[in-house]
């Protein structure tokens, strides 16, 4: 800030700007290439690449959390099928075809 402040040069400002603007917008507006940008985000917020890739502990939690989140929605989602979905009643038994059932 004093460099820019000091010298009042174009560049200088232009550049504490570009720091400023990659520090604090979000990594949409980076000048790095789309396709680096792209990986950089999948690498640091994607939690299936975290469990393969992480070296700490993070990776064990990382997989707990989605496994339990899994589980869960599997067992609602089997849960709302059942609640929803046809039930075998019994009443087209004597029924002749299955249009009419």
């Amino acid at each position: 800030l004093s460099i820019a402040a000091a010298t009042k040069s174009p560049a200088a400002i232009y550049d504490l700007l570009q720091k400023y603007v990659n520090e604090i917008f979000p990594v949409i507006f980076s000048t790095q290439p789309l396709m680096r940008r792209l990986v950089n985000e999948v690498a640091k917020h994607h939690r299936y690449y975290t469990i393969l890739t992480s070296t700490d502990n993070k990776h064990f939690l990382t997989g707990v959390q989605l496994a339990t989140t899994q589980s869960m929605l599997m067992f609602l989602l089997a849960l709302f099928y059942d609640l929803q979905g046809p039930t075998d009643d019994g009443s087209c038994e004597f029924l002749l075809s299955q249009s009419t059932c």
